[in-house]
């Protein structure tokens, strides 16, 4: 005898079906409500898995926002100390800068003495410089600060036996609070 009914439970987003029976023989029921009950506990391990997913998720998401935090902690504790100003400049015959940040202008105040003036000054005279120089045919000359402002930088540079030259190239960076 065929027996002809479905019934269908559904719960929010679990699929349960206690019992499909569609046009079968009364032998084949147990059949298939056992393979039904393994589709229910698929389902079932399915959400579980769902579950853990969603914490895992929810952990992950914990851990960036706690390593966003540690980055602005280290951030906090290196201040200001990113490069403030740098220049690179041409500085034999007319001098001109080929590239800056945070320079207003450079001054050749003779043979091998520059000044190079800041857009923003710094907090004070206590902040870092670092300087080279390229030379064509030479070796590379000697570059030292010779007076420094919260404002400007002058520096001097020389050959190896001590006279003042013009370099071809010179590079400076700044690092300090401004």
């Amino acid at each position: 005898m065929k027996m002809l009914y479905i019934m269908l439970l559904l719960f929010s987003l679990n699929c349960y079906s206690e019992e499909i029976i569609v046009g079968f023989e009364d032998d084949d029921v147990p059949v298939l409500n056992e393979e039904l009950r393994k589709i229910d506990t698929n389902i079932s391990d399915n959400t579980a898995s769902i579950t853990t997913n969603t914490t895992n998720i929810t952990t992950n998401t914990a851990d960036i926002a706690t390593n966003v935090v540690d980055i602005a902690a280290n951030t906090a504790l290196i201040g200001t100390g990113g490069i403030s100003g740098w220049i690179n400049f041409n500085g034999s015959g007319t001098i001109a800068i080929n590239d800056s940040f945070n320079v207003t202008s450079i001054a050749d105040n003779g043979i091998g003495l520059y000044t190079i003036t800041w857009a923003t000054d710094f907090a004070d005279a206590n902040y870092a410089v670092v300087s080279t120089a390229y030379l064509v045919g030479a070796k590379n000359p000697i570059v030292a600060i010779s007076a420094i402002a919260a404002g400007t930088v002058q520096i001097d540079i020389n050959n190896f036996d001590g006279a003042a030259v013009d370099p071809t190239v010179i590079s400076i960076i700044a690092i300090g609070d401004q």
